[in-house]
């Protein structure tokens, strides 16, 4: 699931990525992906409506067939055109006299085109039809677009519903799974990784119990501390001796991280701790199990015991990945979305 949401968020910053770079193309600006944007307000079907420059387009194309048809009207109405004419020039109006004169004519010229044969009524009628054509055609535009803005409101809403209001939810929802988790814990998890293990190397009797002095591995200690879990892996040489605290382990139910601390103690002739190295890095997580005090302790079985051991170690960091770890990736990057929205 980790796995999953890192691959989801690399295709989220590649498409934010994607759509400032078209805005940086449609404003002819150069926008960085740092660039904080406003929030647009909710646009209604009916502002939105207004402001479609498709609405002008038909608008102006109304007009323009008005007034073709005021033209055609005025086609055939009288027409009635004044024209002069001036000059100086031999001969003039006379051309008798063979002399220079002023030359000057004024006069009036009326026009009237009585019958056109029904063509001034076949113009307007196919004035009317494409008027009837545009009208046709806004009203198409304005269902569709009223249908497209429906869809996206709905489509926004169900965003707005699904995703930023119950992001807090979410979030809560998480928390509780991560309680749940620590609560699984507080209620024994590591005993069963113990009978798992019990199981898998065949090393006690399946049927012992929990705690059972007689098993050659049990859980000694599991006290809280605040807000943490301390639990001890504990081997026994099977003829009832003094245990020894091998492996230890604490586990934080509070901080977010939820890192794994993994002690290994050296111990003096009595048991007591004397030293306590504390490994962070699981990989690299190994026992040096040529300390004489652990060779003491661990008799026989010094081989089997190691197997064991590592094998403990790595069934409990796999359950902390699979169980805590991941799940507060998640809640994190979560919490981190909705701080955002």
């Amino acid at each position: 699931e980790n796995l999953k949401i890192k691959q989801q968020l690399s295709e989220i910053q590649f498409d934010k990525k994607r759509l400032f770079e078209n805005l940086s193309s449609l404003t002819f600006t150069t926008i960085s992906e740092t660039t904080i944007l406003q929030q647009p307000i909710l646009i209604t079907q009916e502002t939105a409506a207004n402001n479609r420059p498709e609405l002008k387009y038909f608008e102006f194309q109304n007009q323009q067939i008005e007034a073709s048809k005021t033209v055609i009207s005025k086609n055939n109405l009288p027409k009635i055109n004044a024209f002069g004419n001036a000059g100086y020039g031999n001969p003039g109006l006379n051309m008798i006299d063979n002399s220079f004169q002023p030359i000057l004519m004024v006069g009036l010229r009326a026009n009237w085109n009585v019958f056109d044969w029904n063509k001034l009524k076949a113009e307007k009628d196919a004035l009317s039809v494409s008027a009837d054509i545009i009208a046709t055609e806004k009203e198409t535009f304005l269902l569709n677009n009223s249908l497209q803005l429906q869809e996206m409101s709905n489509e926004i809403q169900n965003i707005i519903l699904n995703n930023f209001l119950s992001a807090e939810q979410i979030v809560k929802e998480f928390d509780s799974v991560k309680y749940k988790i620590c609560g699984s814990i507080r209620e024994g998890i590591i005993d069963k990784l113990k009978i798992k293990l019990i199981d898998k190397y065949d090393i006690s009797d399946k049927e012992s119990k929990i705690g059972d002095k007689n098993s050659k591995i049990w859980i000694e200690s599991k006290e809280y501390i605040g807000n943490s879990l301390l639990f001890a892996v504990e081997p026994f040489s099977g003829n009832g001796g003094i245990g020894t605290e091998l492996f230890c382990g604490i586990i934080d139910l509070q901080n977010k991280n939820k890192d794994l601390f993994v002690k290994i103690p050296e111990f003096n002739q009595n048991g007591w701790w004397r030293d306590v190295k504390f490994f962070q890095d699981f990989e690299n997580f190994k026992i040096d199990f040529s300390d004489s005090n652990f060779i003491g302790f661990l008799g026989k079985n010094k081989d089997k015991k190691e197997e064991l051991v590592q094998a403990l170690s790595q069934q409990i960091i796999e359950y902390i990945e699979s169980r805590e770890k991941v799940l507060f990736e998640i809640y994190k990057e979560i919490t981190e979305k909705n701080k955002k929205f």
